[in-house]
């Protein structure tokens, strides 16, 4: 059952996930609806298992995984995926309630960073054909360049990783965080 909060991201924090936040990434993938883990894994899953797989990703070395809290509640959550040739994957789920509220928005300049701290040499995304307005909207406010193809419906995206925002350079080199 959803609530009837204000849907807004201005009360959104986004922070780097540990293994500790299984349980709440858990509840939140269980509140989402097939449709939107179909978009999430491009197949259907059982919700537990998709649970069960993104709970489990968060002790993995190789994804860095990021999240989007509102009232210290998961509504949102993000991964860059490393790979040994050098791309990290861009992976986003965003809970029913809060798609569209600017939550993957939120989350994505921290997995821009991450990866770019993580030596990718570009982003790699797979998603619905149906997505790609959502997907270039998100990348060109990052200033990413894309590159796509189109094969049986699924979208293969590729990205540069753009240049890192002054903000943000700015508070690394004075010790802070996100």
């Amino acid at each position: 059952m959803h609530d009837v909060r204000p849907r807004t991201r201005d009360n959104v924090r986004p922070r780097r996930a540990t293994p500790d936040d299984a349980a709440a990434v858990q509840r939140m993938v269980l509140r989402c609806s097939p449709a939107s883990l179909y978009r999430r894994f491009l197949t259907v899953v059982p919700p537990d298992t998709a649970a069960s797989m993104l709970a489990t990703s968060l002790e993995s070395d190789s994804v860095a995984t990021w999240l989007a809290e509102v009232d210290r509640e998961v509504v949102g959550i993000g991964a860059t995926h490393m790979f040994r040739d050098g791309p990290a994957e861009l992976s986003l789920l965003v809970e029913d309630g809060w798609q569209r509220r600017g939550i993957a928005t939120a989350l994505l300049p921290d997995l821009i960073e991450d990866a770019r701290a993580r030596h990718a040499s570009h982003l790699w995304m797979t998603a619905l054909g149906e997505t790609l307005p959502i997907i270039r909207k998100l990348t060109n406010r990052c200033g990413a360049s894309l590159q796509v193809s189109l094969s049986g419906g699924i979208a293969e995206i590729t990205a540069d990783l753009p240049a890192p925002r002054a903000r943000r350079v700015a508070r690394q080199a004075n010790g802070t965080s996100t």
